[in-house]
This record gives structure tokens, C-alpha cells and sequence, in this order.
């Protein structure tokens, strides 16, 4: 069986959990996108920063440390594939000594129509 799943007018690519360990950057392969999710921590506030290099987005999610957990407040914009808008929502909970980089992350990809985003 297939489950078409839909947030208003975003469809859901993918969605999941993942448990990271040792400071270990988070790899996604989108067809021919790579997005890699580092953590730092800082004096500031949650953020999150992005480089990039070709077809390569590594984004740097600043003080995701709070065990209660920290997300972004709405869908991430994050570029196109099959020729629509693709954005990110994740959640990140850190377990036990922030230092050691445990993390719960809950990730949710999303695709919208048309291809500009907004």
C-alpha cells in the first residue's frame, strides 16, 4: 500500500527520525542534492546558517541543545528537485551531556508547487 501524506499545501517527500552520535554531521541525499546538518554551540541564539559548494548544502544549526528541543518555527526553504519548491522542517532534542553530540532529530522534507518559493 502507498500513503500520499500532505500538510496543507506541502507533500511530504520523506520523514523520519534519526539518532546521531559523536559530533557526527547528519548526510541527506536528495536525488542529485546533498544536504549535510552540522551543530555548533555558541553564546548566541538557536540559528541556523548555510554554505555552499555546487550541489552540496551544509547547514550549520547553532545551539540545538536543549533537551526539550529546539526546531525551526516554519518550513526551511531549501532549493528544487522535480521541478518543485523543497523545504525542511526538523526538531532536534539533545540527550545527556551536550558535549557529547547525542541528539534526537525528527525531520520532515517538503515539496510545494509551483517552483518559487514563498
Amino acid at each position: 500500500m502507498t500513503a500520499k501524506v500532505s500538510v496543507g499545501k506541502y507533500e511530504v517527500l520523506a520523514s523520519g527520525t534519526v539518532i546521531t552520535y559523536n559530533e557526527d554531521p547528519l548526510k541527506f541525499s536528495l536525488e542529485d542534492l546533498t544536504i549535510t546538518i552540522d551543530f555548533k554551540s555558541d553564546e548566541g541564539d538557536s540559528r541556523i546558517e548555510h554554505t555552499v559548494e555546487g550541489k552540496v548544502l551544509n547547514l550549520l544549526l547553532f545551539n540545538f541543545d536543549n533537551p526539550l528541543g529546539v526546531s525551526n518555527t516554519e518550513p526551511l526553504y531549501i532549493g528544487y528537485i522535480r521541478d518543485q519548491n523543497l523545504y525542511l522542517n526538523i526538531r532536534v532534542h539533545t540527550m545527556g551531556i551536550k558535549l557529547l553530540g547525542n541528539r534526537t532529530v525528527h525531520y520532515t522534507w517538503y515539496l510545494r508547487e509551483p517552483r518559487t518559493h514563498g
